[in-house]
């Protein structure tokens, strides 16, 4: 599955949160935290696996 913050390729692990009855899975605690203060944003649009490649998420 993806991280729907930074498209990186993730597994079931200890960062994950529930909205809107689905689940979403995060590489680590900063794509969590930007999930969790615009959830809309991400949960809508996912982003491709290279669409955020310059940005400096963490």
């Amino acid at each position: 599955m993806m991280d729907p913050v930074c498209g990186k390729e993730v597994e079931q692990g200890k960062y994950m949160v529930s909205y809107k009855k689905r689940r979403y899975y995060f590489c680590g605690i900063t794509c969590e935290t930007m999930f969790k203060r615009k959830p809309d944003e991400f949960a809508a649009s996912p982003p491709g696996p290279n669409e955020n490649a310059g940005a400096k998420l963490h």
